[in-house]
Parts: C-alpha cells; sequence; structure tokens
C-alpha cells in the first residue's frame, strides 16, 4: 500500500506496512460484529418490554376480576347472616311443634294400651272357642280310627288268603317252566362264551395297535432327537456366511432363507418367507423351546407386531440366524434385550 503526501520539498511517496492493513481491517469487522450484536440486544430488550406490558395487562384485568369476586363475597356474607336468622326462627318454631307433639303422644298412648287391652280379652275368647271345636274334632277322629283298624283288620285276612293262592299258582307255573328255564340259560352260557372270545379277539387287537402306536411313537421320538442334534450342527457350519436379502445360500443368506436353507438339508421343505413360517409347524412356547425349532421376532423400529425375523434355538437360550445388523450368520442370547422384547412365538417341524 502506498501513500503520496505532497509539502513545500515536493510531492513524496511513502509504503504503508502490511500489518496497518490487517489491522484496519479487523478493526472494521470488530466494528459491524459489534454493531450487530448490539442491534440484537436492543431487539431482545423490546422483546421483553412488549412481554412485559402484556403480563402488566394480564395483572390489571386479573385485579378487576379479584374486586368484583370481593363484592360478591360480601353479598353472600350478608345472605348467609339472612339464612342464619331465618334458620333460627325456624328451629324455634319446631321446637314448639315437637312440645305439642309429645302431649299428644301421651294421650294416644293411653287410648292405644285400652284398646290392646280389649284385644286381647277378645283373642282369648276365640282361643277358648277353638280349643272346643279342636276337642270335638279329636274325638270324632279317634271314632274313625278306630272304625279304620276293624277294615284293615279285615283286609289283612282277606290279603293273606289272596297271597296263599298266588304262592299256590306260582309254584305250579314255576314247575312248568324249570324245563324251559334250563334250556334258555344253556343257549345264555353259549352267547356268553363267544362274546367272551370276541371280547379277548378285541383285547388282543387293540393291544397290538397300541403297540404300533408305541412303536411309532419311539420312532418319532427318535427321529426328533436327531433332528435336533443334526439342525444346529447344519446350522453352525454356515456361521459368519454373509447376509444378503433375498439370498438363500449356500454362500449367502438372508433370515428365512437361512432357515429354509437348514431345514432343505434335514430332507424338511419349510415356507420361504418368516411370516409364512410363523404359521408353519406347531406352536411352542418359550419355556417349552427344544434345539431345532424356529424362533420368530419383530424387529421394526415402531414394533407393529408382525413377524419379519427368523432364527434357529440351539439351547442354552441361544438362537442361530442371519442378521442384518452383523451382516453375516451369528449366534445370539435370546438375553439380549433387544431380541428379548421383540420376541414374539416359536414354531416345531415336525
Amino acid at each position: 500500500m502506498i501513500i503520496t503526501v505532497s509539502d513545500v520539498d515536493g510531492i513524496k511517496q511513502y509504503n504503508v506496512p502490511k500489518n496497518i492493513k490487517k489491522i484496519l481491517l479487523s478493526f472494521l469487522l470488530l466494528f459491524i460484529v459489534l454493531t450487530g450484536v448490539l442491534f440484537f440486544y436492543l431487539k431482545i430488550l423490546n422483546d421483553k418490554v412488549s412481554a412485559l406490558e402484556e403480563v402488566n395487562q394480564k395483572l390489571i384485568v386479573e385485579n378487576q376480576k379479584e374486586k368484583l369476586l370481593e363484592k360478591k363475597l360480601e353479598e353472600k356474607i350478608v345472605e348467609l347472616d339472612r339464612v342464619k336468622k331465618e334458620k333460627l326462627s325456624s328451629e324455634k318454631i319446631l321446637e314448639d311443634k315437637i312440645a305439642q307433639l309429645r302431649v299428644e303422644n301421651k294421650k294416644i298412648t293411653i287410648q292405644h294400651k285400652i284398646d290392646a287391652h280389649q284385644k286381647k280379652i277378645e283373642t282369648e275368647q276365640q282361643l277358648a272357642q277353638e280349643l272346643q271345636r279342636t276337642e270335638q274334632e279329636l274325638i270324632k277322629a279317634e271314632n274313625e280310627l278306630k272304625r279304620i283298624e276293624s277294615e284293615k283288620e279285615k283286609k289283612k285276612i282277606a290279603e293273606e288268603k289272596r297271597i296263599e293262592r298266588k304262592r299256590l299258582r306260582e309254584t305250579e307255573e314255576k314247575k312248568k317252566l324249570s324245563k324251559e328255564k334250563l334250556k334258555k340259560e344253556l343257549e345264555a352260557k353259549k352267547l356268553a362264551e363267544q362274546k367272551r372270545v370276541e371280547r379277548k379277539r378285541a383285547r388282543e387287537k387293540k393291544e397290538k395297535l397300541a403297540e404300533e402306536k408305541r412303536r411309532k411313537e419311539v420312532k418319532k421320538k427318535k427321529a426328533l432327537s436327531k433332528k435336533e442334534k443334526l439342525l444346529p450342527k447344519i446350522a453352525k457350519k454356515k456361521l459368519g456366511k454373509r447376509y444378503v436379502w433375498g439370498a438363500i445360500g449356500p454362500r449367502s443368506f438372508d433370515c428365512s432363507g437361512f432357515t429354509c436353507y437348514v431345514y432343505k438339508k434335514t430332507g424338511i421343505h419349510i415356507p420361504r418367507t418368516s411370516r409364512e413360517q410363523s404359521k408353519y409347524g406347531k406352536y411352542i412356547k418359550r419355556k417349552q423351546l427344544k434345539p431345532g425349532d424356529l424362533i420368530f421376532f419383530d424387529t421394526s423400529r415402531r414394533e407393529k407386531g408382525i413377524v419379519n425375523h427368523v432364527g434357529i434355538y440351539i439351547g442354552n437360550n441361544k438362537f442361530i440366524h442371519a442378521s442384518s445388523a452383523k451382516k453375516k450368520v451369528v449366534i445370539t442370547s435370546l438375553n439380549k434385550s433387544f431380541y428379548s422384547k421383540r420376541y414374539k412365538w416359536a414354531r416345531r417341524i415336525n
């Protein structure tokens, strides 16, 4: 930077140092910043003043409301005094009425006692008459009872004669039917023997079926125990393989592609997607988990309750799965908070 100066001796030029130029620029920037800060501070002060004016206006309105409430309160106090006076006067009137009623009540009670005594006398007379009637009825009943007893005695003798005749007739009939009865008994024994043989055959058949069923169950249990050992072993061989969405192996997998691949290796075909797999097989509670069971999760951020992830349980509260977060096939603990919260249910594929 060059400064030109003219004086008596002539025109002279001076070179200004570079540092002065920087100092001037810094002073200019500082001035701009200070003016901006001052302007911002004045704006804040203005906002505060307007806020204080609003608060002041609200306080004035509230003060007016309080005055109105005080006036209403004074009116209520006056009204309360008036009600108290009325209450006192009504209480006096009520006491006078109570005293009057007590006098009247005494008169009524005496009359009531007289009436009650008269009623008592009348009831005693009625009871005496009733007693006389009952005595007469008892005498009649005794006479009737004697008559009935004599009739019963006659009937008893006639009944004994009838029974004797019936017994003689039955003995004759028994003699006639004894031969027929023997024949029927023999036929019945034959039928019973046939039924016993049939029941024995049916029992033997049932035992055979039960034995076959037991063998099938044992075979099934053996197959399941074999599957429980085989599935985790096949799955662990793919540990560390890459996660690729839509891949079904053998070099890369997504979660349902991995489970589909492992089960296919044991000769079991299951649906392709995790949602379809969650409806396939037998529902299993978390406490009943065994190695080889499919376990399902909702790993969405909003947790919509829809299955979108699947893994294979391998025992010791751990499962193996193709993780989109880890980008590979990994073993994870079910106790991990993320999966424990998002666990939905499990399925057992037979």
